[in-house]
């Protein structure tokens, strides 16, 4: 009796499905009702562009240093200049041609005869003593001399008149400059002369060691 029941249910159902199909078939559409539809108007894509914006290409910029073109290296032209240097300092010697040259504020030299002013650069050469030593610079050589006695008193020094185209000393008389310029007074190698008052030559010897 029930199998019977269940069969005639199975049996109705299939029937109500055969008579509407559309209850089991899929739909993409929604319907949707009481919808005004006077004023819906259809929007349509058409002819519109995609274009992919191009990209600039990034520009690197260098900052090049340039070295600094190397030019002819200059060569400095160094000046020698002659001189007599002193414990207490080095004056500026110049060759002259005569004795009757001013040696303005350096050394002026004729042969072994070397002068300068007393209140320039022979202001110290008075006091020089026997064995104290000096250099005389010339072209760049050096040569090294001592003070030696003089020929006159046998010291450091001596004093002398001076004459208008000599000097004078009480006890050997006229001295012509000649025995300075020459034959270095006495035989010496060099020979230093500064003023000494009025008319007086302050004299002093030196010979080369």
């Amino acid at each position: 009796m029930r199998i019977r029941y269940l069969a005639m249910i199975l049996a109705s159902s299939f029937i109500g499905i055969l008579s509407n199909p559309e209850f089991l078939a899929a739909s993409d559409s929604i319907l949707v009702s009481d919808l005004d539809r006077t004023n819906i108007t259809e929007t349509k894509l058409s002819n519109i562009e995609f274009k992919i914006a191009e990209s600039t290409p990034e520009v690197v910029t260098k900052t090049v240093i340039k070295a600094p073109v190397a030019g002819v290296a200059k060569v400095k032209t160094e000046v020698i200049k002659n001189k007599i240097v002193f414990s207490w300092g080095e004056q500026t010697l110049k060759n002259v041609a005569s004795t009757s040259v001013d040696s303005g504020k350096d050394v002026a030299r004729v042969g072994k005869l070397l002068w300068a002013h007393e209140n320039t650069a022979f202001n110290n050469i008075k006091k020089l003593k026997i064995g104290d030593t000096f250099s005389v610079v010339e072209n760049g050589v050096a040569k090294k001399y001592k003070v030696a006695k003089n020929p006159i008193n046998q010291m450091a020094s001596v004093k002398l008149q001076a004459t208008k185209k000599s000097m004078y000393h009480e006890s050997v008389g006229e001295i012509y400059i000649n025995a300075m310029t020459d034959r270095g007074f006495g035989g010496h190698d060099l020979v230093l002369m500064t003023c000494d008052g009025n008319n007086s030559r302050f004299v002093v010897v030196a010979d080369a060691f």
